[in-house]
């Protein structure tokens, strides 16, 4: 009985291992993706009007926020993409959609650094690390979840034997559990957005005033 309860941990661990390391190689290729545009395209990068220009940070410093507009284009935003990558993951190609989603979303993120790292130097980490706090604490493992989840959603239609995880309970309740779960990470996300429309303009900002 231990053997088999120990065999079914070790399955459930390199399941795991296979899913991070999955994302992970497609997040780290399209950080390194966007660093290496930055470094070739480094005029169109460091316009002043585009990026964390000098111009746009003297304005989050000293200018008023309109957080409630901020969060509604926020939640537009954020939930378009919860949407896109849901109906995305009822196509055939759905599969293939995540990996450059993430992919994707590491460029953004090496794209942000490499600029704020070119234009201030090292100050320019303080800023790439406050314009991601506090609400990537909750977007990163919300939408690790997610990109599980609808990989699952896409292999249980289209490619049962690429699934992360079986189904041994059924198709019904894994969709009902799925159901679920994405009604919970859209509520993380909603939290999410409320700190990044709230909290971290305040961080920016006193960053920014202190640099």
């Amino acid at each position: 009985m231990k053997i088999k309860k120990w065999k079914t941990y070790r399955a459930m661990g390199n399941r795991e291992k296979r899913e991070g390391a999955n994302w992970l190689l497609f997040f780290v290729f399209g950080f390194f993706l966007g660093v290496l545009l930055v470094n070739v395209k480094t005029g169109y990068f460091l316009e002043d009007n585009l990026f964390f220009g000098e111009e746009l940070l003297s304005r989050l410093s000293y200018t008023s926020f309109h957080n409630e507009q901020y969060m509604v284009y926020l939640l537009q935003n954020r939930m378009g993409i919860l949407l896109f990558l849901l109906v995305a993951a009822t196509t055939i190609f759905g599969i293939v959609i995540l990996y450059l989603y993430v992919a994707w979303f590491g460029m953004s993120l090496g794209i942000l650094m490499a600029v704020v790292t070119i234009r201030y130097g090292g100050k320019g980490i303080l800023i790439f690390f406050a314009a991601l706090l506090p609400q990537d604490i909750l977007y990163i493992p919300a939408f690790l979840m997610l990109v599980n989840l609808l990989h699952d959603l896409c292999a249980v239609i289209y490619f049962p034997g690429k699934m992360f995880r079986s189904i041994s309970t059924g198709k019904k309740q894994f969709f009902a559990r799925g159901a679920f779960t994405y009604i919970f990470l859209t509520g993380v996300v909603i939290i999410g957005v409320f700190f990044e429309s709230y909290v971290n303009p305040f961080i920016l900002r006193k960053i920014l005033i202190f640099l």
